[in-house]
């Protein structure tokens, strides 16, 4: 090749760079060690106690109004 521009020692860096292994195999993922993990176990235990606290505030939260707010129905709609 003849280009002003590039030295040999550039060029032969560049030509060896080309012959990289392309048909290397991607590792697989570890899906197994991923899913029982300490932190993945953190976050689904989170995720189930945020989800849950979520629901159980939904479905309480008439009932207290009504018990002991002494709201009736027809006001509790109205925060709903």
């Amino acid at each position: 090749m003849n280009n002003p521009w590039i030295t040999e020692e550039e060029l032969k860096y560049i030509t060896d760079g080309l012959e990289t292994k392309v048909s290397e195999k991607v590792p697989a993922t570890p899906w197994k060690k991923i899913f029982t993990s300490i932190p993945c176990y953190a976050y689904f235990y989170g995720l189930f106690g945020h989800y849950w606290g979520i629901g159980y505030f939904i479905t309480s939260h008439p009932t207290f109004m009504g018990t002991v707010l002494h709201y009736s129905t027809a006001e509790v709609r109205k925060f709903q």
